[in-house]
């Protein structure tokens, strides 16, 4: 057994629905009930920012009492089940706040909603839209500094240039690989502007050339529209508030004062919706809404003009120090079950750059090169259309790299086999039990994020451990630091940490891309690295830390991937310290290579899942170890249950004999993806809603709802429960 080398830091990140899990509303809730959720002014709002079409169809209603669709009743339902039971931030259904560990006992209470703070800004796609009619004025160009395209390769065997460019259509961003023949006056502009130059400096430079100042200047902005030079007000995804960031540089361009005057307008009204269910909060929407219709702004998802980060408040907000010592204990179990995976991405990518460099160091724009270099994330065989160079299509694989064999130690699939036996509904392990497994400390990040729910049970805490994640404890956290400033200060400490564990040779950058507009709602955060890797996305730091595409080298050394900067001369750990899902195949190859990167010899996840025993049964019961739940009771639902609930009569019947087959509880939880919405199955209108959804869907997967046995750790000054979700962070020890 290895000696662990981790610990938890003292702050924590806390997550809550905006509203408690009020498990009597759930029960007994009615058609009647649900329309009158159509008067409470905070679940209008919160409703108003995911789905104003959605609200207008209950305004509607509420002004003239037509009848409702009966599927709009499934809809009030699942937004109230969300903004009660679902912790995950989103909009005003639920927020963050920041707590500590103390010597003394668990408190952790919930103040009011009208003492909770809603940060709101215009959705990413309208800032950006802003930014574009800015760049493409001709007229504003002077007064703005230019940079290179941040994805210009050029190697010195061949007079061809080589960039991605991205166009707008239908509002979303799509990228285009585009060559050029290269010249010594446009290489010599691309040297000028590399820590940024203004426009009126380039028409100068030219000049000083011989070249007329007319056709200087439609040679520059020539470069300007075809992208190879790019404005100090392109989009990015690391720095402050963005409309801050457009105001402070147009403030004092007389050609755009107006829109100064209009974006600040909206900047100070969108400030004044910061307590959630004010009367007027809607109004003020309203207001930004017909403001925006009636500019030049393109306004291509009208349904999204808004994006928001609740801050809850918290009463008291600490935690017993001795809870540290179930978190742990969590977490070597975690570690002793989780699966070792590998990414056979990189892994490919290792054996075909071998046969190729053996030990070189090449640039990596070289090795990328979607004509000449080495395809990242696809089998080498498959060929591209030239219009999708660049995009790499998905492998028959999961997106961290398991095999559908790997499975779990055989001794589950023993106690699986006694617990249906025996007609238990719980696994129980034991100290015993995990000596037979080994557990290794030397693969995990430096630091990773453990999301946990605390329960209470005879006043005894009772933890489940979903798992432990990330290339840094900051991932989950980060896109709430721009919104919350306590949010911001346990990032911070978390970085400061990372970067006391590397030597003088190597650094973390912060990878600085933006695949798509309305992503830039999650990825925008604080630059809190000293370096970053700008492509396809605006750095603000200081250009002697920013690390250029065409800086870097590409090395294998004892079979790992090595990048260097020769500017630095160290070798460079990208980093992307947010929750972007970049597996995606249709993103770009450097960028998902870079961040694969991050995880290479390490494991991204620490969780425990039923591998290939997975989805082979109905049931699967809940693992406990003491006050530890590993992992939840869950149900699998194949599609032709449907036709056992025929008789619409005798269905509440049926539902109730059919759960105490399968050992279903009435409260449950159906997961999909990211995505948790609860059912209560002995209340009619749930019944109802579990039908519409299974008649639907091929496949269901449920889950417990802990609450229902257990109560909350967290509850507001009334005594109510709330559902929780605490995010830890994992850190190795110095």
């Amino acid at each position: 057994m290895e000696k662990i080398t981790y610990g938890i830091l003292d702050k924590y990140a806390l997550r809550t629905p905006l509203l408690s899990c009020n498990a009597e509303f759930f029960k007994t809730v009615s058609f009647d009930d649900l329309e009158r959720l159509t008067d409470n002014p905070v679940f209008m709002e919160a409703l108003y920012i995911a789905s104003r079409d959605f609200y207008n169809t209950l305004i509607s209603f509420r002004n003239t009492k037509n009848k409702l669709d009966p599927k709009a009743y499934f809809s009030i339902l699942k937004y109230f089940s969300r903004m009660s039971t679902r912790c995950t931030p989103f909009g005003l259904f639920a927020g963050i706040s920041v707590g500590t560990f103390t010597g003394e006992e668990s408190k952790t209470v919930v103040g009011q909603i009208n003492d909770f703070k809603n940060h709101v800004q215009l959705d990413m796609n309208i800032l950006f839209s802003v930014i574009q009619i800015i760049n493409q004025n001709k007229e504003v160009r002077k007064y703005l500094q230019y940079f290179p395209n941040t994805s210009i390769s050029h190697y010195t065997y061949t007079d061809t240039l080589k960039y991605i460019e991205y166009k707008y259509i239908s509002g979303i961003r799509n990228h285009l690989l585009t060559s050029i023949e290269t010249s010594d006056i446009l290489q010599a502009i691309l040297e000028k502007t590399k820590d940024g130059t203004p426009f009126t400096s380039l028409v100068e430079m030219l000049v000083a050339e011989g070249f007329e100042e007319d056709d200087s200047n439609d040679f520059i902005n020539e470069l300007i529209d075809s992208q190879i030079l790019i404005s100090e007000l392109e989009p990015y995804t690391t720095g402050d508030d963005i409309l801050d960031f457009i105001l402070g540089k147009i403030k004092d361009i007389p050609e755009l004062h107006s829109l100064y005057t209009f974006l600040n307008e909206i900047k100070n009204t969108l400030s004044a919706v910061d307590t959630p269910g004010k009367t007027d909060n809607i109004e003020k929407y309203e207001q930004v809404g017909t403001a925006l219709h009636s500019t030049e702004i393109k306004m291509v998802d009208d349904k999204n003009l808004f994006q928001s980060n609740l801050n809850t408040n918290l009463i008291q907000n600490t935690l017993s120090a001795s809870l540290k010592k179930d978190l742990m204990a969590g977490v070597k179990i975690l570690n002793k079950l989780g699966k070792k995976t590998s990414n056979p991405s990189l892994d490919q990518f290792k054996n075909t750059f071998y046969t190729r460099f053996q030990d070189q160091e090449v640039p990596i724009l070289e090795v990328l090169d979607s004509d000449t270099g080495i395809p990242y994330g696809m089998s080498q065989n498959k060929t591209e259309s030239p219009l999708l160079k660049g995009l790499h299509f998905k492998m028959d694989r999961n997106a961290n790299g398991a095999s559908p064999q790997d499975g779990i130690a055989n001794s589950f699939l023993y106690k699986l086999s006694e617990t249906y036996l025996s007609g238990s509904y719980s696994i129980h392990i034991n100290d015993e039990d995990l000596k037979q497994l080994s557990d290794t400390w030397d693969d995990l990040p430096k630091t990773m994020s453990v999301s946990t729910e605390i329960y209470e049970k005879d006043q005894k805490p009772v933890i489940h451990i979903s798992g432990c994640m990330g290339s840094s404890a900051a991932n989950l956290l980060m896109r709430f630091s721009n919104s919350n400033k306590d949010v911001y200060d346990l990032c911070s400490e978390i970085i400061d940490k990372e970067d006391q564990y590397l030597n003088d040779q190597v650094v973390f950058a912060e990878i600085t891309h933006l695949p798509e507009s309305r992503v830039g709602n999650i990825l925008l955060r604080p630059a809190l690295r000293k370096y970053e890797i700008p492509y396809l996305a605006k750095s603000n730091i200081d250009p002697s830390c920013q690390i250029s595409l065409d800086d870097l080298y590409v090395r294998l050394i004892e079979d790992r991937i090595v990048l260097k900067s020769k500017k630095l001369n160290k070798y460079v750990i990208p980093m992307l310290t947010n929750a972007h899902n970049y597996t995606n195949p249709f993103l770009l190859s450097i960028y998902r290579f870079l961040c694969d990167i991050q995880y290479q010899n390490t494991r991204m996840f620490l969780n425990f899942d039923w591998g290939a025993l997975s989805r082979s049964f109905v049931f699967y019961p809940r693992i406990e170890y003491k006050n530890i739940i590993i992992s939840k009771a869950c149900w699998y639902l194949k599609p032709n249950l449907i036709t056992r609930f025929k008789d619409k009569e005798n269905l509440a019947d049926e539902l109730k004999k059919w759960r105490s087959e399968i050992k279903m509880p009435a409260e449950m939880v159906l997961v999909e993806a990211d995505n948790k919405l609860y059912f209560n199955l002995e209340n009619p209108v749930y019944q109802n809603l579990f039908i519409d959804i299974l008649q639907k869907k091929r496949d269901l997967v449920l889950e417990e709802y802990l609450y229902s046995e257990y109560n909350s750790i967290v509850k507001n000054e009334k005594g109510e429960d709330y559902c929780n979700e605490f995010i830890f962070s994992l850190c190795q020890k110095q």
